[in-house]
């Protein structure tokens, strides 16, 4: 069996979160590059606009909505918007997602204190847990 047969995604309604870039970016042009209809829901209007352009130069059925993962009315529209645009969904990929910074241990191996646990800013720590579980559990 060839690695297309088993990739088989021409015409499927496809939704990335977070698909501006990164993993998502890449997620987005694998699908669209194999046939799929794909909705891109990112924050970044301007990486959007320009990812959504450089799709449709190639004429790949490609669109985007501005959306923040944590608002989920607005989550909830970018889907109804999928929806509408291609009369089903059949593809989620739940990508959106953010780090806290550097890690808890420098490249040296010492530790880093201004990421240890007890000193991660509680604003960061929320903004973390709404983007990657709750806005995660609101995709599905």
């Amino acid at each position: 069996m060839k690695a297309a047969e088993l990739f088989e995604v021409s015409g499927l309604a496809t939704v990335i979160t977070g698909g501006a870039s990164g993993i998502g970016l890449a997620y987005a042009e694998v699908m669209a590059d194999n046939g799929a209809r794909v909705t891109i829901l990112d924050a970044d209007a301007a990486a959007l606009g320009e990812v959504v352009e450089r799709f449709r130069r190639t004429g790949q059925d490609v669109r985007g909505e501005v959306v923040d993962v944590t608002d989920r009315a607005a989550l909830e529209r970018g889907f109804d918007a999928a929806l509408r645009h291609f009369g089903r969904l059949d593809v989620v990929f739940a990508n959106a997602g953010i780090g806290g910074g550097p890690g808890f241990l420098k490249l040296d191996g010492e530790r880093n204190p201004e990421r240890a646990l007890e000193n991660i800013p509680r604003e960061l720590w929320d903004r973390i847990i709404a983007v990657d579980l709750t806005a995660v559990f609101a995709t599905l």
